[in-house]
């Protein structure tokens, strides 16, 4: 399993990709006198993707730090096409996707069987541009 965008190789394993609704611009008119509203409809424009990440087999609580802390600074600086391999070894590719950030889901903890070291769980996100 492999998750690259832009010669980066995110160091984590991940879950399937999730695609969220597209944003709809809407425009909301009220007048007075007027019972009701008006919409003002554009068309689909981005859209935003999540995926389950987790860090893993770091020794040291620092290490894990540099690394999730290291993808902070690459919030907006990764952009172009997000390549995807799973476990099967199917590929998805997003097109012109900007990576906008890391939200840690749980506190990083140590795994104390000795296989995973220290682990943080997370959601990795990233915007896709429309068509326009």
């Amino acid at each position: 399993m492999s998750l690259t965008q832009n010669g980066y190789s995110y160091p984590c394993q991940h879950g399937k990709l999730i695609q969220l609704p597209p944003d709809f611009p809407i425009v909301v008119g009220r007048y007075p006198g007027v019972k009701g509203e008006q919409h003002l409809i554009d068309v689909a424009k981005g859209v935003d993707y999540q995926m389950e990440a987790i860090f893993k087999g770091y020794a040291t609580f620092y290490n894990l730090s540099l690394d999730v802390s290291a993808l902070g600074y690459k919030v907006g600086d990764l952009i172009g096409d997000l390549t995807i391999i799973m476990a099967d070894e199917s590929t998805t590719v997003v097109p012109n996707a900007t990576f906008i950030g890391f939200t840690p889901t749980e506190e990083p903890f140590y795994d104390g069987s000795g296989v995973n070291d220290w682990v943080q769980v997370g959601v990795l996100r990233w915007r896709g541009r429309g068509a326009s």
